[in-house]
């Protein structure tokens, strides 16, 4: 039986201080089952060691292009879409790092028993780092309590739960028709292309895959202005009743977890509905989602003394 065949693509802007870390532990990854023909990295016109750094990890796997203007994202995510012939497509965030060496293969094997051909995507499952001050731990708690509350109200896939920074693996007939576009979130467009065309979402709990959340509130007024405006955009794109059926939570829900919440974890609770608060008023007029957003830098740094992980991960 033929092993599928695998291209890594990894969109990095300004990534010198993980990209390095992520490469080497895509080499380490276990191949059982499915071939790595490519890692293909789009430096987005990068300013800092990004190049570099990737120049010096010796794989004939690794394929660099070296950008010399900054064309956004979903521009680079295309243009490595079209250096790829493999089985399955998959697509990494450059400020994520595998918790394991065994994330690609569980990413992966939902496509090798599927049979019938009808899954489309696969994504894993992040994993917050430790965090390194008062905001990040306040953030970490958001995200489980998100997922906490995500889980009751749908505990197979929801946009929420789905993200870039989760990792993902696509189908080559699907991948092939995707065209990334600059005035929609890429990894949502990729979500709703894949449930558009008639293709299944698989969630695989066991692909690991750490990221680290903002440290401070200028980078997460940022980070919450691309959201906005993704929602914006996407709404445009298909209409609030659509986005309403992903996103939507009920009154109810929200109620009865903030009751819990209020309880067993008021400061941190109280302290992230403030952040959110305020972020939502500074944003409140907004221009349209555009390829070159402001990055936020605070989630660039995966390894620290503190992390939990080391050079090796």
């Amino acid at each position: 039986m033929r092993k599928l065949s695998v291209a890594i693509c990894i969109p990095a802007y300004n990534e010198e201080k993980n990209i390095g870390y992520l490469l080497r532990a895509i080499l380490a990854q276990k191949t059982k089952d499915f071939t790595l023909e490519k890692i293909i990295v789009a430096s987005d016109g990068s300013s800092d060691k990004t190049v570099e750094i990737i120049r010096k990890i010796k794989d004939k796997r690794i394929l660099l292009i070296s950008g010399k203007k900054r064309i956004g994202q979903p521009a680079r995510q295309n243009q490595m879409v079209r250096l790829c012939s493999s089985d399955i497509f998959v697509l990494l965030e450059a400020d994520t790092l595998p918790a394991n060496n065994q994330f690609l293969y569980n990413l992966i094997y939902p496509f090798i028993l599927d049979k019938d051909k009808k899954l489309g995507l696969t994504y894993g499952e992040r994993i917050t780092l430790k965090h390194r001050n008062f905001f990040e731990s306040v953030m970490n708690y958001s995200f489980l309590l998100k997922k906490r509350l995500l889980k009751v109200v749908n505990d197979k896939h929801n946009l929420y739960l789905f993200g870039g920074q989760s990792g993902r693996a696509i189908c080559r007939i699907l991948f092939k028709k995707m065209k990334w576009r600059d005035d929609l979130p890429e990894d949502t467009y990729s979500y709703l292309k894949c449930l558009s065309s008639g293709y299944k979402i698989k969630y695989c709990q066991k692909a690991l895959i750490y990221f680290r959340f903002v440290t401070n509130f200028k980078d997460y007024c940022r980070q919450s202005k691309k959201y906005l405006q993704g929602r914006d955009s996407l709404s445009k794109y298909i209409g609030n009743k659509k986005i309403n059926d992903h996103y939507l939570i009920s009154f109810r829900v929200y109620i009865s977890f903030i009751a819990i919440e209020i309880v067993k974890h008021p400061l941190k609770l109280i302290t992230y509905i403030s952040i959110l608060i305020i972020s939502r008023i500074i944003n409140w007029r907004r221009p349209d989602l555009n390829p070159y957003w402001e990055i936020y830098t605070s989630t660039k740094t995966l390894i620290t003394p503190n992390s939990g992980l080391s050079e090796n991960e």
